[in-house]
């Protein structure tokens, strides 16, 4: 069912990733990102969970951020990775959510942004992905798992 709705409703293009690379580590930009997210205006902002060990926890994160607030509750946490990834699809295409700003970009590993990138192309969502990379070196292994992660069309800003 998921394929069937993602391909009737995921648009022919996708919009590029923006990804806000802020060096500073500049809590005002932390904070406008939080302010910006409104699920009813079809935005939300996600701040992955940190030292998780489950590809699950992003997708909750998502969910949570979407004002599904049943999976708040502690029986959530044991929710399989793929049912959490197929609700965060099916929410986003219920819910008519257009836009997602991920936080802490520069913490998620190779097979988180990978399923960041399959729910971009099974929804057709904008996604601004806000890292910090106070060094080149920190910005190159970031770089590398995105584009390892099929996310590689990306228009960044910098200096935010």
């Amino acid at each position: 069912m998921t394929q069937l709705a993602s391909t009737a409703c995921a648009p022919t293009t996708l919009p590029p990733v923006l990804l806000l690379l802020d060096a500073g580590d500049d809590h005002a930009l932390h904070r406008a990102a939080l302010h910006r997210g409104d699920p009813s205006a079809g935005c939300i902002t996600a701040d992955p969970t940190p030292h998780t060990n489950s590809l699950a926890y992003l997708a909750l994160d998502l969910l949570r951020a979407m004002g599904r607030d049943s999976f708040t509750r502690p029986d959530a946490e044991r929710m399989s990775t793929d049912a959490a990834w197929r609700a965060v699809t099916c929410w986003t295409l219920t819910t008519r959510l257009q836009h997602a700003i991920v936080l802490r970009a520069h913490r998620l590993t190779s097979e988180r942004l990978a399923r960041l990138a399959a729910w971009r192309a099974e929804t057709g969502i904008r996604l601004t992905l806000v890292a910090h990379t106070p060094t080149e070196a920190t910005e190159y292994r970031l770089r590398a798992r995105l584009a390892a992660a099929g996310l590689a069309d990306l228009h960044t800003a910098s200096g935010t």
